[in-house]
């Protein structure tokens, strides 16, 4: 029997790691992947809050041999994540086993340790296979880890609650649950999270004596061990090859901690908030494949009326972690609710044991399908999950490298898909280091622009007066943001247009200082979003994926797309976004051959645009004035 018992915590890690593995990401993918990446492979610092603990464990993995570095770094989001889903089936066992032992005796019964351990896997698995948790567990990201150390932290301080009520309130799971929000920290400040939740049921078990206030002193001495890991930061901050804000003094450290230069995107406005209500409310059922939620109402009814404290306390963590990430203006937010799905399927679990206890008849068949019922979210998220054979990005970064003849500069503001991953397949596997490459984007930082003429110094002497002037410039934007952004009177509408034009007068300086030897590029949305950028002194070519900045009016004839890449039918923002730069590239590519009477290319390029877009009118209407 106690065999029988050790294989559902196994099976809590051993199922979802599977599944991991199979729709695991094979090379870099979207976002902060790439910068994460290299971050772990080369010890970085990365963007903010840094995420030193990630940084150090990372390193670790990418030097196991195993495969690729990246390959490596992926599988350690897909071994976190089973182990959040491990401890989460010890944090469920744990809840229900307190509950059970506040039942009669006739009540208890009927919770055998088969039921419950079959309850409490049905439900890990459930959290497990939901689409933010995977996504986060199937490619490298923080979240993974963030997962495991939070849940790990509500389990160890559930154990010192339950176990240790009387006056000697320091004990070994208590130190433990401290040195992890500590560790928490170090990897991700929505560690935060917890502390409404942790002070109210600390506070209403103990009480606001003394003891229990001498007892947080100490509990202080080993979060601070834990957050000690942002050490490393201020340490490596002047020796790392990118060094995001090189925060090597404890001034830049704390603001790179408390990530200040994205404070902006706190509590920006009213439509914000709205709109990331709304994706939390779309995602949150999603998140457990619809019908398992439905679970989740007997189960708070149960604990309001069994469990009240237990119930509060989850209430506050749900709470805290909704009203807070609502706030936050950025497009990737789903995984800032991470926390909110974990205390849901604590409800969920509730609510199965409630179920159970209610229809005794049904107790032998009941706590098999509960068990079963991942099968839901495993089924309705794996399309939306699965990253296996996607190679979209180090394709489409491929893609624009080979647009790109040797010693090209380029100069972009898409992170997501050429400048994050750049910063990987650049430092870690040597491909392309001629190129360089500007985030346009990036470029309101001083530090960037201290990075960029320190790592390209040829393109720092062709235009040094250029970047020592617009790093004054930006050294006073960054005093005062919110002036230079939204001026409001004269004088800082002078100053934010002399801003402007420092930046405007730079890129063009690297452009044309460079125009003899190196071939300056733009990726399309530069062209959308900012025509004049280089309207005065430059003509703008398709060429390949990306635009030539040239002086010529002669035809340039070696710039037709030749990508290496499939077609995707996801349809989230991501991939559309890559597909619509294909498609825009061969689009661009065709009119221009139009204008200099290259119908047939143009014609077979509008036709590989339609491949991409088949239903395209723009296509079509082009096909057609090409004619026969």
């Amino acid at each position: 029997m106690q065999k029988k018992n050790l294989l559902f915590p196994i099976l809590s890690f051993i199922i979802p790691f599977i599944v991991y593995v199979i729709t695991l990401a094979p090379s870099v993918y979207f976002i902060d992947s790439g910068e994460l990446g290299a971050a772990a492979s080369n010890l970085n610092i990365a963007h903010p809050t840094g995420y030193p603990l990630f940084t150090l464990i990372g390193n670790l993995f990418s030097k196991l041999p195993i495969a690729g570095e990246i390959y490596n770094l992926n599988l350690m989001s897909a071994v976190f994540g089973a182990l959040g889903s491990f401890m989460l089936f010890k944090l469920l066992s744990l809840l229900v086993i307190q509950f059970r032992t506040n039942l009669d005796k006739k009540q208890s019964q009927k919770l055998t340790d088969e039921i419950l351990n079959k309850i409490c896997l049905g439900c890990s698995l459930i959290a497990a296979f939901g689409l933010t948790y995977w996504n986060s567990s199937n490619v490298i990201e923080v979240y993974s880890l963030h997962i495991a150390i939070f849940v790990s932290t509500i389990y160890f301080f559930l154990k010192a609650i339950f176990e240790n009520g009387g006056d000697n309130i320091v004990d070994v799971n208590l130190m433990t649950s401290a040195f992890l929000i500590g560790l928490g920290f170090s990897n991700h400040m929505s560690t935060a999270y917890l502390i409404p939740g942790f002070a109210y049921l600390y506070f209403s078990v103990y009480g606001g004596k003394i003891n229990s206030i001498k007892a947080l002193a100490v509990l202080f001495v080993p979060l601070l061990i834990g957050l000690s890991a942002y050490m490393y930061i201020l340490i490596r901050a002047n020796s790392a090859e990118f060094s995001w804000g090189n925060p090597n003094t404890i001034e830049r450290l704390w603001n790179h901690m408390t990530a200040k230069e994205f404070s902006r995107r706190m509590f920006s406005s009213s439509e914000s908030v709205s709109s990331q209500l709304g994706t939390f409310l779309s995602l949150y059922p999603k998140e457990f494949g619809y019908l398992p939620i439905v679970l989740a109402i007997p189960g708070i009814l149960m604990m309001i009326k069994e469990s009240r404290k237990i119930f509060i306390f989850t209430a506050l963590l749900f709470l805290t972690t909704v009203l807070y990430s609502i706030n936050y203006n950025i497009i990737d937010i789903e995984t800032y609710f991470l926390l909110a799905f974990v205390v849901t399927t604590i409800w969920i679990c509730f609510g199965m044991t409630a179920i159970v206890l209610k229809y005794e008849s049904l107790s032998k068949m009941l706590p098999t399908i509960f068990m079963f019922i991942f099968i839901i979210p495993l089924a309705m998220n794996y399309s939306g999950a699965s990253k296996g054979k996607d190679y979209v990005v180090k394709d489409f970064v491929e893609n624009v490298y080979a647009s790109a003849p040797e010693n090209s500069i380029i100069i972009t503001k898409l992170w997501d898909f050429v400048v994050s991953p750049s910063l990987y397949l650049q430092s870690v596997e040597n491909i392309r280091k001629d190129l360089t490459i500007i985030d346009k984007e990036l470029l309101n930082k001083s530090w960037y622009v201290e990075y960029l003429m320190k790592h390209n110094p040829q393109v720092y002497e062709n235009s040094q007066k250029e970047f020592d002037d617009y790093l004054t410039e930006v050294k006073n934007y960054e005093l005062n943001k919110e002036a230079f952004d939204s001026p409001v009177n004269a004088s800082q509408r002078i100053q934010s247009q002399k801003y402007k034009n420092a930046q405007k007068i730079l890129l063009n300086s690297i452009a044309e200082n460079n125009y003899d030897k190196r071939k300056t590029f733009t990726t399309l949305e530069i062209e959308q979003d900012e025509a004049q950028l280089f309207k005065d002194k430059f003509k703008k070519v398709p060429y390949g994926i990306l635009t030539l900045l040239t002086k010529s009016d002669e035809f340039i004839d070696d710039g037709s797309p030749e990508f290496q890449f499939e077609t995707t039918d996801k349809e989230d923002y991501h991939h559309s976004s890559i597909m619509t730069a294909y498609f825009n590239a061969f689009i661009s590519r065709a009119q221009y051959l139009m204008k200099h009477s290259r119908n047939d290319e143009a014609r077979r390029l509008v036709n590989e645009a339609l491949k991409v877009d088949p239903n395209s009118m723009q296509a079509m209407q082009l096909l057609q004035s090409i004619g026969k």
